[in-house]
């Protein structure tokens, strides 16, 4: 997935966090521990639904994507895949839901920010979008290797004639 560009990420909630765990008596057990799923099984399922997006196969991506967010939800690259998937197929809200399940599960990464900006200018929603940019280039700050991510934002501020912060 390193390979996607900005403009290919975004993300959906498919209401199934009531059960994507169980909470037994030593708390909340994701469903890929119930059903002894390794994580080197995991690995080849996402590897498979990367190579389903890739293919621009965003339908069969968005399963792909919502079976790995449903077994487990706590990896943000699920979240970010279905988001992604979703986007593609100018399903935005859907993009959304899943991008903020991404940055709920790793609030440090600028990706699901940049990509959750672009969901709200295409929604109309200047004022969340410029929000979100501003939290993506604070999260890219002093970072070399989000000068890319950075530059690709502030592209998409200046074409959207978005408001910069003041320094």
């Amino acid at each position: 997935m390193g390979n996607l560009k900005l403009k290919d990420c975004l993300i959906e909630d498919q209401n199934t966090s009531d059960l994507q765990s169980y909470k037994g008596p030593e708390g909340e057990i994701p469903v890929q521990d119930i059903l002894h799923i390794s994580d080197e099984a995991l690995d080849k399922y996402y590897e498979v639904s990367c190579k389903i997006l890739h293919d621009k196969r965003y339908k069969d991506a968005v399963c792909a994507f919502t079976f790995l967010c449903f077994l487990t939800p706590l990896y943000s690259s699920f979240w970010l895949g279905l988001g992604i998937s979703e986007q593609l197929q100018e399903h935005y809200d859907e993009a959304a839901d899943a991008y903020l399940k991404a940055i709920e599960t790793s609030p440090d990464d600028p990706v699901p920010y940049a990509n959750l900006a672009q969901c709200f200018l295409a929604l109309n929603e200047k004022k969340a979008a410029e929000l979100t940019i501003e939290k993506t280039l604070e999260l890219c700050a002093d970072h070399l290797n989000y000068t890319s991510i950075k530059e690709k934002v502030l592209a998409l501020q200046d074409r959207a004639g978005l408001k910069k912060k003041s320094s």
